[in-house]
């Protein structure tokens, strides 16, 4: 896709300053998302702190994007049934999502401990930061380089092939 880009923007450039140029021809090779295991993800939540393994958690059951995650404020939970609403975000619809009882009663207890805050859960960039971090303690300490390359927002392509097997 930067190949691509770049040689729309120079293709505008010429265009506009009267400038020969043969736009080249290219192929773009769309891959296929690769999809971590429950048990690869699982190894690195569980190794997260009590407040982050709640983010990922929630990531993982709901198949948000962290930007989303960041947005959600106490309006958007419900304790009492455990559901959490998503407002949409770059297109999405706002969707509601029941979390697990166990997913849940992490919640419960981030709530009680974070709820106070002006902004409940971080921002995505401090997700991201915090997921590196963790996976790469736990790829050393398991001696398992696969886990590196799992990236945050690979738990929502976890999601959505379980919804898609489903």
């Amino acid at each position: 896709a930067y190949k691509e880009t770049l040689v729309k923007a120079y293709n505008y450039y010429v265009r506009f300053n009267g400038i020969p140029y043969n736009k080249p021809k290219f192929h773009v090779e769309k891959k296929l998302p690769k999809i971590p295991t429950k048990e690869q993800i699982m190894k690195i939540i569980s190794n997260a702190s009590r407040k982050y393994a709640t983010i990922f958690k929630i990531l993982l059951e709901t198949g948000m994007m962290p930007y989303e995650l960041s947005r959600i404020s106490l309006k958007d939970i419900d304790l009492e049934r455990g559901l959490i609403t998503v407002r949409g975000f770059k297109g999405h619809s706002s969707r509601v999502f029941k979390l697990s009882s166990e997913t849940t009663s992490m919640l419960k207890e981030y709530v009680n401990r974070y709820g106070s805050n002006k902004q409940l859960f971080p921002s995505s960039y401090y997700m991201c930061k915090m997921w590196r971090k963790v996976k790469k303690k736990v790829a050393k300490k398991l001696q398992e380089p696969s886990l590196l390359t799992i990236r945050l927002y690979d738990l929502r392509h976890y999601y959505a092939t379980m919804l898609y097997y489903k």
